[in-house]
């Protein structure tokens, strides 16, 4: 099935044709203006706007809207929505912005992308996270940056390796901490004072396990019809003890 159907409310006034001047025949072929349900936007003002407005029934107090304006140098396409809006894409999807683009969320922003992601960003990336940030990652994380990396924590920073932990340097690593120093180098280990036997090692900080639970809850959303399909097969075969059927003479 296919075309478009718009449903007359309540009040509105209608221009009525009849097909073949048959009187038998009505057809609703458009919705007009008037006093009582005038244009959406000031005329002659927006005359070079052309609107589709609906209004949310019952009460009416919402609407959905959109518009196309084709004033010179101030064209615009605007869609707006009392409540939600949906997209169903079966293929592909590709979307080019000539200038700048601006994105707010109030809520929470969530994105699953099922196979491989890739970005590139031509200057500068800045990120400004308010709270905590998590990453997860199940295999490998590989960092590379041509010039200088620099980490700051304001409290603590704890590496922890599983089996071994290499730090690799071309020239000199050097270790600073409470005045003290230790310098490794081509020359030699350097000491700002000599090296003694004991001191108490700090506890560093525990990694978080696993995502936050938003996150999680929808990646595991797609595993709920399986397991349903588990359990629904569970339920209707035969529970099969091979131990059993042996004492009773039976074959497993």
């Amino acid at each position: 099935m296919h075309g478009s159907v718009t449903i007359p409310r309540v009040g509105m006034e209608v221009l009525v044709t009849f097909i073949d001047g048959d009187p038998d025949q009505p057809v609703v072929s458009g919705c007009l203006s008037n006093s009582l349900n005038p244009a959406p936007y000031e005329l002659p003002a927006h005359q070079t706007r052309s609107v589709f407005r609906s209004r949310s029934t019952p009460d009416g107090g919402g609407f959905n809207e959109l518009y196309l304006e084709d004033r010179s140098e101030q064209e615009l396409i605007y869609v707006r929505a009392q409540r939600d809006v949906e997209q169903k894409i079966n293929h592909d999807s590709r979307i080019e912005v000539g200038n700048d683009r601006l994105e707010t969320v109030k809520g929470n922003s969530i994105s699953v992308v099922e196979t491989e992601e890739r970005r590139t960003v031509g200057a500068d990336r800045k990120v400004q996270v308010k709270a905590d940030d998590y990453l997860h990652v199940d295999n490998n994380s590989y960092w590379r940056v041509g010039q200088t990396l620099v980490a700051e924590a304001g409290q603590q920073v704890h590496i922890k390796a599983g089996a071994n932990l290499i730090l690799d340097a071309g020239a000199s690593i050097t270790l600073k901490a409470g005045g003290q120093h230790i310098v490794i180098g081509a020359g030699g280990i350097f000491s700002s004072s000599p090296i003694s036997q004991g001191g108490v090692p700090v506890i560093g900080a525990r990694s978080v396990s696993g995502l936050p639970t938003p996150v999680a809850a929808l990646l595991s959303a797609s595993l709920v019809s399986q397991k349903q399909a588990f359990q629904d097969a569970a339920a209707k075969a035969a529970p099969v003890c091979a131990i059993c059927l042996k004492i009773k003479g039976g074959q497993p």
